[in-house]
């Protein structure tokens, strides 16, 4: 995968569907989305390439495979890779070492979760590719982003155009934040082509 002219090498599993698991969709409608490789993700990391982030302190949400988790680790940040599923951590830890040679930080995070003490205030930057697929998440996310952000940090946040991330952007906005938006194309295998917006998020 060519991102900010190096390419990375992401290991991922080769059939996502696979990995369906009744009893959690049972438990919470959870489906292994972790476990493909998102244009978001890729728009997501190419943004991050172009930024200097030696020594900022940063967490994903949602990291899935790792893709920008890995890329923003390379580019210096002292990152926290964090997902639902603990597959997915695995896959991003492992994903960071074949790519830096660095120890990737991961936990599992659950967003409605009400005991964050480990993670409030501790970040200059939050991150996150494609996580507003369903409308239910948008308020969760607006709620964690800023107990996550230190005074004067910002979220990028990467999404297809999804009406989740309408919602999540409205509410954003109105808890003052300004929103500022950049599309970009990612092209696929066979010459095809997907626009992202990826939204800085800042006070």
């Amino acid at each position: 995968m060519p991102v900010g002219g190096e390419d990375y090498r992401i290991v991922h599993p080769e059939a996502a569907e696979a990995l369906i698991d009744e009893a959690d969709f049972e438990r919470d409608e959870r489906l292994p989305y972790w476990a493909d490789l998102w244009p978001s993700a890729i728009a997501l990391a190419g943004r991050l390439a172009a930024e200097d982030l030696r020594g900022v302190r940063a967490i994903e949400l949602g990291c899935g495979v790792g893709l920008p988790s890995v890329v923003a680790l390379k580019r210096g940040a002292e990152v926290l890779a964090t997902d639902h599923y603990r597959a997915a951590l695995d896959f991003a830890a492992y994903n960071a070492r074949i790519n830096t040679a660095k120890r990737l930080p991961t936990a599992l995070l659950d967003w409605h979760a009400h005991d964050l003490r480990g993670f409030l205030g501790r970040f200059e930057l939050v991150f996150a590719a494609d996580v507003l697929y369903e409308r239910r998440h948008a308020e969760a996310l607006a709620r964690l982003v800023p107990r996550l952000l230190e005074p004067g940090g910002a979220a990028l946040v990467a999404d297809p155009g999804r009406e989740g991330c309408a919602a999540f952007l409205a509410v954003m906005r109105r808890s003052g934040f300004r929103v500022e938006s950049e599309r970009r194309e990612v092209w696929l295998s066979g010459r095809r082509s997907v626009g992202v917006y990826v939204h800085r998020i800042s006070r």
